[in-house]
């Protein structure tokens, strides 16, 4: 009985001394293998609880639980437990040089850089310039080891983005080609669509505008787009003649009846014509397609011709033919070339029937003429027989 009790309070004793301690080999490798839920449990109430790992070379790094931390899983180099180099939060938060990410990821330092290598050598990186205040996409070299140039920047301040340079100027800075293309068949998809956020659909007017420069301040023509009514926008196009001085080169305007265009003016108001040109037009050669009657009409037989006189008794009232604006109505409201031109040639064709008539009036006389020719010198012929018998 005694040999019982005594053999029951060794094992009880060995059992508190494996719970009290683990001993692993100084050398080789430690196994702990538990069927369990967990292979190895590190708890310390109230304090970190942390593995510190060491080389015969005095490398330490630390691993383990931060309570000063608010209990954040943190890993670092040196001896003791801090968060000061990589830590995550409860809450899922990854910091990288921050004790306290704010963010899913948060990245810091005096020039924080994250990069990219593929297997072949290829490397890219992504940023943080704080002497800039810029966010810079790059392209490395020698193996992602070293700066090769910066592809695209963004303002951290105002949000402008630059391709091909490091000081934009405006939203979007390109230098370089740009292209754009679209693999839908709709004709009113753009491939580029310019906005002007600060106006509404609901406004009665408002303009954005492209502009093309040539160096770091000449600027050059602007294609600007501008709203007239709440629903109908239009486009203006300007050049440069001087230094950064725009100068209207043409207006296109929408109306329910179709598209106007003016060249070198704005004064467009009316959609009786398509086309509004400042200055005057030079051409080579010019088609009028009419739709008015030609002037042929005046050759018919029923047409009353107007006599002479009623035309002498019109120019002196009205000072201009009938049927031909007066210069005044011309200064104010221009001629329509092909209405003027057909009021020409009604005029010409019945100057032509005066002659006509003019001609057959003179044939006539003449004729009378001749036959009192005639018949005044059969007379002298008569006297002078008379004479010389007597």
């Amino acid at each position: 009985m005694k040999k019982k009790l005594l053999l029951f309070c060794t094992i009880i004793l060995t059992i508190n001394l494996v719970k009290a301690q683990n001993t692993f080999p100084t050398t080789g490798q430690a196994i702990i293998r538990e069927p369990g839920t967990r292979a190895l449990l590190i708890e310390r109430d109230d304090d970190d609880s942390w593995f510190t790992f060491h080389d015969p070379n005095n490398s330490w790094y630390s691993l383990g639980i931060d309570q000063s931390n608010s209990g954040a899983f943190s890993l670092n180099s040196g001896g003791s437990l801090n968060s000061s180099q990589f830590v995550m939060l409860s809450n899922g938060n990854i910091g990288l040089g921050i004790a306290n990410p704010t963010h899913l990821f948060t990245l810091k330092a005096s020039r924080p850089i994250l990069a990219f290598h593929d297997l072949t050598g290829k490397a890219a990186a992504i940023e943080f310039n704080e002497v800039h205040n810029q966010i810079r996409f790059q392209k490395l070299k020698n193996n992602g080891t070293s700066w090769d140039k910066d592809l695209m920047v963004i303002d951290a301040d105002d949000g402008k983005v630059g391709i091909g340079t490091t000081s934009p100027s405006t939203k979007l800075d390109i230098i370089g080609n740009l292209a754009s293309s679209t693999l839908n068949k709709e004709t009113h998809n753009p491939t580029l669509r310019i906005r002007n956020s600060y106006y509404s659909p609901s406004d009665e007017n408002g303009s954005v505008s492209m502009q093309f420069a040539f160096g770091g301040s000449q600027l050059g023509p602007i294609i600007e787009a501008y709203k007239t009514t709440t629903n109908q926008t239009g486009l203006k196009l300007y050049t440069e003649y001087g230094y950064n001085t725009p100068q209207l080169a043409m207006t296109m305007r929408p109306t329910s009846e179709g598209t106007i265009i003016g060249i070198g003016t704005e004064n467009i108001s009316s959609a009786e014509y398509f086309l509004y040109v400042a200055k005057g037009i030079r051409a080579e050669k010019v088609k009028v397609d009419l739709k008015v009657n030609w002037s042929d009409f005046v050759f018919d037989e029923n047409y009353a011709l107007p006599t002479l006189s009623e035309v002498e008794s019109y120019i002196q009232e009205n000072n201009h033919l009938q049927d031909i604006p007066s210069a005044k109505e011309v200064e104010e409201n221009g001629i329509d070339l092909g209405k003027m031109d057909a009021k020409l040639l009604q005029k010409i064709e019945e100057l032509m029937l005066y002659t006509i008539e003019q001609e057959k009036a003179i044939k006539l006389q003449q004729s009378k003429i001749q036959k009192q020719d005639r018949e005044i010198s059969e007379l002298k012929n008569l006297v002078n027989q008379l004479i010389n018998k007597q």
